[in-house]
């Protein structure tokens, strides 16, 4: 089956993942802007997929990494051992090798193309941000600096996001941890029912309470013993 694709959620949260995931959407709109195109995009590739992480302008949640125009630029960066000065910029799609792409020739029927790279560790590509438009034109010097910075504020919240992650499946499998230990000391492994010492923490928290509450109200104890149980 085809894989889920995974888009940025946009609203803004009070936690600091969600948060981050905020900022992270918001990224294609200020490219868009900086770089006067109709769409932009902020995308993974791998080697069957393109997968939308956000996008303004832009619902193609997926793309066969053979029609992904993300995809040549990764492979371009591939070939030159791409730095942070990289850029692939198509000024008119229309013309040479792209024009018979299916985002040329079908809807939204590209002309310009622009794409710098998002970094992760040890300088490998993580992703890839793009600005595209149905006009031939360039870029001019201003708005390609911007675009890499907004690549580099990119590559810095997507490390504090997969942080956030780590930590939060640490804590989670530190949290099962605790309570797989709770259970274990307080349950018989044979039947899972409580055992003795459940029984007697269960005993001193009632006369505790009892006593503090200072009523009149008293507690009785059941006790029931089943021969040969186990």
């Amino acid at each position: 089956p085809d894989p889920e694709p995974a888009i940025v959620d946009a609203e803004a949260s009070d936690t600091p993942g969600e948060g981050i995931a905020s900022d992270i959407a918001g990224i294609p709109r200020l490219a868009a802007y900086a770089c006067r195109t109709r769409s932009a995009t902020l995308s993974m590739v791998d080697d069957a997929w393109e997968r939308l992480l956000a996008g303004y302008g832009w619902n193609r949640a997926m793309l066969p990494r053979p029609n992904s125009l993300a995809g040549r630029a990764m492979d371009r960066w591939r070939e030159t051992e791409a730095s942070g000065d990289a850029l692939f910029l198509v000024d008119n799609l229309a013309d040479g090798g792209y024009a018979d792409h299916p985002l040329v020739t079908e809807s939204p029927n590209l002309r310009l193309f622009a794409a710098v790279p998002v970094f992760g560790p040890e300088r490998r590509v993580v992703a890839v941000l793009s600005v595209m438009d149905d006009q031939p034109r360039t870029l001019d010097m201003r708005q390609i600096a911007m675009l890499r910075l907004l690549a580099r504020q990119t590559a810095t919240l997507l490390g504090q996001s997969q942080r956030i992650r780590t930590l939060t499946r640490q804590l989670g499998e530190q949290a099962r941890s605790e309570e797989s230990a709770r259970t274990e000391a307080h349950r018989d492994p044979l039947t899972n029912l409580p055992n003795r010492a459940l029984f007697l923490e269960r005993v001193t928290e009632t006369i505790a309470a009892r006593r503090s509450q200072r009523r009149k109200e008293q507690a009785a104890i059941l006790f029931v013993d089943l021969d040969r149980f186990k």
